[in-house]
Order: C-alpha cells, then structure tokens, then sequence
C-alpha cells in the first residue's frame, strides 16, 4: 500500500510541476486526452461532466495560449476536424506526450 501511495503521490507531483495550482480537472481533461487522442471539446465535457466553456477553459489551460493571453502548459493541440470545421479535435503535443511518459513510469 505504501508503495502505491508512493506512486500516486509522484503521479501527482507530475502535474504540480506543470502548474503548482492546477485543478485536478485540468489534470484529468489531459489523462482523458491522452487516452483518447482525438476527441472533441465537446466529447472531453461530456466525460467530466462540465459545460462546453468549462470544457473549452481546461483546453485552453492545456493548449499554448490560456485565457487573457497567458502562456498555457503547451501539452495539447486542437487541431480543425476536416468533417466539421466548427469542431476541434484535442491531441497531445510533443511536450505533452513527454510527459505522458513520465507519468507512465511512475505508474510502472
């Protein structure tokens, strides 16, 4: 049981190291990302059960450029769905599958 605690702690720490103050749905939007690469803005708030700005936020926090300008983690990319251009399709950066693996480790 330590052991997995240990583990969970460091998987944690991960996300601290992003973002000291993120929210832990910030956290999952990327798990969820990830595990699903492709998904939409709108599949993403339906699996946390937020509204579309909610889901839209989280996104943004996780894309390059935050609200009001602010530098976002950078870790995901909403790339135009070719099928319908009002919709964006979430996939992990280069920086963002780095540190996928990282979490991946920690999990062993």
């Amino acid at each position: 049981m330590i052991r997995d605690l240990t583990r969970l702690t460091s998987i944690i720490e991960e996300f601290r190291k992003m973002d000291a103050e993120m929210q832990m749905q910030t956290a999952m939007a990327f798990l969820l990302i990830a595990k699903n690469e492709g998904c939409t803005v709108k599949e993403l708030g339906s699996w946390l059960g937020l509204s579309g700005a909610a889901a839209s936020r989280n996104v943004a926090a996780l894309s390059d450029v935050h609200r009001k300008g602010r530098s976002g983690h950078n870790v995901i990319v909403a790339k135009v769905d070719l099928d319908d251009r009002r919709s964006r399709k979430l996939h992990l950066t280069p920086k963002g599958k780095a540190i996928l693996n990282t979490l991946m480790a920690q999990v062993g």
